[in-house]
């Protein structure tokens, strides 16, 4: 990676160059970017710029064509411009094709057609929040890089799950509603699943049994922003967005109190839908959703969760009678011991000291 110094990626962002990466990315005009509804997303952004300086024996940037954000916002523009004639004239668009017209017009000749690619699966990375990488760079992930053969269209529909059993909703899963108390606030509470924020969208949802967390999609900003030029599926975006009503409702308390340390998530505008969401409402992230569905109504790891779980009242009071009676027979059984120790303890002096009053002349 070549670094001319104007606007490097290591550099810090300034807020005019944050409106133009803005207006850049979905499309805007700069004197309508409202920067403060994309702090996380710069958090995002920041942090994976300086990712590709990071590495013992390679790094990611000596090997990437883009130096600059200037680079970056070339490439999304190209990208941009491939897929209006894609709309327009039926084209796909592909990466040789893009990569031919960045090699003429950003980067030059002579760039070696991987660092190029790199350069562009960099750009849709920080675009798009989804981790399109060279696998190299994050053997632990799971990322992939765009080929030459998919459309960019097809090849980001391919980023994000599909239920594995069938296309078509079973009849189960279209009568399973997902009840208004399925928040992000009762996972934790009654079932001790915790909140793990994540700045990809294909990590939204992804559930980690080992540690009981569950990743949540938190760009808001950018979902919004997606679903007006939507280059990801229209699906996908109304998929998470509803996902995210459902986990974060405006109308409960404990979830406005809890969303108070993130106010930029909180004030993105809530997503209306006119009836209560069913499995079957979702695809992309139907399966997922199954699977923490299955776990809010799995018995709680904990007496501190069983304690707060009041979904059932008579389960919940049948429970703690029954654990009351056990506590209460084991007292009861511990205080009938002890008192028949003490009877025998007493018994055997009595018998001693009777034996010492018949021994006396």
């Amino acid at each position: 990676m070549a670094d001319d110094g104007i606007g490097s990626l290591r550099d810090p962002l300034s807020d005019e160059l944050k409106k133009e990466i803005v207006a850049c990315f979905w499309r805007q005009r700069t004197q309508d970017v409202h920067l403060p509804d994309f702090i996380s997303f710069f958090h995002y952004y920041d942090r994976t710029c300086k990712a590709l300086y990071l590495g013992v024996l390679e790094k990611e940037a000596d090997v990437t064509a883009a130096s600059t954000h200037h680079h970056v916002m070339s490439i999304v523009s190209c990208l941009w411009d491939y897929l209006d004639e894609e709309t327009e004239k039926d084209l796909p668009c592909r990466r040789p094709t893009v990569r031919e017209s960045l090699e003429s017009h950003t980067f030059g000749e002579g760039v070696s057609h991987d660092h190029i690619n790199r350069s562009i699966d960099l750009a849709l990375r920080l675009w798009l929040t989804i981790n399109i990488r060279d696998p190299k760079f994050a053997p632990a992930s799971n990322s992939r890089q765009w080929d030459d053969e998919s459309s960019l269209r097809s090849f980001i529909a391919s980023r994000f799950p599909t239920p594995q059993t069938s296309e078509v909703p079973s009849t189960l899963q279209r009568n399973v509603r997902l009840e208004s108390n399925l928040t992000a606030v009762n996972l934790r509470r009654l079932s001790g699943i915790r909140t793990e924020w994540t700045q990809r969208l294909d990590e939204h949802l992804d559930f980690d049994h080992a540690n009981r967390t569950v990743k949540v999609y938190m760009l808001k900003a950018c979902l919004h922003h997606h679903r007006i030029r939507n280059v990801i599926e229209q699906a996908v975006i109304d998929e998470t967005l509803l996902s995210l009503e459902l986990l974060f409702p405006d109308w409960d308390a404990p979830t406005r109190q809890y969303l108070k340390e993130f106010e930029h998530f909180r004030n993105q505008p809530s997503v209306e839908y006119p009836h209560g969401l069913y499995l079957a409402d979702f695809h992309h992230w139907r399966d997922r959703l199954s699977y923490l569905y299955l776990q809010f109504h799995a018995p709680a790891p904990s007496f501190r969760q069983v304690w707060n779980d009041r979904r059932n009242p008579v389960q919940w009071y049948t429970f703690w009678f029954a654990v009351a009676i056990f506590v209460m027979t084991i007292v009861f059984g511990i205080i009938t011991s002890i008192t028949a120790i003490m009877q025998t303890r007493y018994a055997y002096e009595s018998m001693i000291l009777a034996r010492r009053a018949a021994a006396s002349p």
